[in-house]
């Protein structure tokens, strides 16, 4: 009998070890049963046959995105952006994995930009799509172990003519970040963010109507307001604004007027008796170093039209306000001139 025990005990002290080689080596998590007979006999064989349970791991390195694109553009910069609207710009990224192809799943391709919109405020923009182009015998020197390939993916972002180019406090260019990412599929997420670019210089401005009327001024009145605004509308990314922060972040307003005639220029009305500025309730309360000059032009101040409010669909406006002083005259009808160079002029966002 001590010796039939002691070749079962060797019978189960095989299978025991053989069980922690398989841990040794695998590094994976196994689990082994030895079942005794009904009794409890001390060395029975296994009455049922010992199990063990593999787990297979992933590689322990995550996938490489080793380069990103510019954007696809000229100037490699978000342009043109049209005024009051928007553009789609997209870029490159390779990624690569020690497990191959099969660790690179095209669904896990993800592309995000970042910078800031309306004069400061931080975004980030997920891209509009990312999709699979193709597969490139191209790899970085290292981190990508025997592999001989990378996926090539491309990302498309929509970028808005109010998102900034400038920094509103310095006037220096913010670089906007291409964020190029894959998730693998153990959930991994790999970045690079080692390309930027700038955005466009949108200028664009637009007003509504396009004139002005006193239809009830009476002779030797108070300073009148004009019966109607014209509303200033900034359709871009950079303000309208006679005082701004940094020279290149803004651009004033002004005007050019000439004198308005009666009866073909019997009688006229100096460009000197108007001026303008942003509307308020308390109308015609205008500095005098703001009246017109006639054909020369003259920045409005205060005035400006910013692009902080600036949406997709509503681009950021300022009403402006004409007022003519006390005057005494005739009566009858003044207006401009028939040419075109006797008409009044408003510029703004000159470079």
């Amino acid at each position: 009998m001590n010796s039939k025990k002691s070749v079962e005990k060797r019978v189960v002290l095989g299978i025991l070890l053989i069980g922690i080689v398989i841990v040794s080596i695998g590094f994976v998590s196994a689990k082994w049963w030895i079942f005794g007979d009904d009794n409890g006999g001390e060395g029975e064989l296994p009455s049922q046959s010992a199990t063990a349970k593999v787990d297979v791991q992933a590689p322990a390195t995550p996938p490489t995105v080793w380069w990103v694109s510019k954007l696809n553009t000229t100037s490699q910069a978000a342009d043109p952006i049209p005024v009051a609207g928007s553009s789609y710009f997209s870029f490159n990224f390779y990624a690569c994995s020690v497990g191959g192809l099969s660790q690179l799943p095209d669904a896990g391709a993800l592309g995000k930009v970042s910078g800031t919109r309306n004069a400061g405020t931080a975004i980030t923009i997920d891209a509009a799509s990312c999709a699979y182009v193709n597969t490139v015998n191209l790899v970085p020197p290292s981190g990508c172990g025997t592999s001989t390939q990378s996926k090539n993916y491309s990302c498309t972002a929509q970028m808005y003519y109010f998102y900034d180019r400038y920094d509103p406090a310095t006037g220096a260019n913010i670089n906007w970040i291409i964020n190029a990412s894959l998730v693998d599929p153990q959930n991994r997420v790999v970045s690079n963010l080692s390309q930027t670019f700038l955005m466009g210089i949108v200028r664009g401005w637009a007003m509504t109507p396009n004139f002005i009327n006193w239809s009830s001024l009476q002779s030797g009145a108070a300073p009148t307001e004009a019966d109607n605004e014209i509303k200033i509308v900034n359709q871009g990314n950079v303000d309208i604004d006679a005082t701004p922060a940094a020279a290149n972040v803004a651009a004033p307003l002004n005007i050019s007027a000439t004198n308005l005639m009666r009866g073909g220029g019997v009688e006229n009305i100096s460009t000197g008796n108007f001026s303008a500025a942003v509307y308020t309730s308390t109308p015609c309360i205008i500095p005098p170093g703001d009246k017109f000059i006639d054909q020369q032009f003259v920045n409005i101040n205060p005035f400006e039209v910013l692009h902080t409010t600036s949406t997709p669909t509503t681009p950021q406006a300022n009403n402006l306000s004409f007022c003519i002083q006390t005057i005494t005259v005739s009566t009858g009808i003044y207006e401009t001139g028939p040419l075109a160079s006797q008409k009044w002029t408003i510029r703004a966002l000159e470079p």
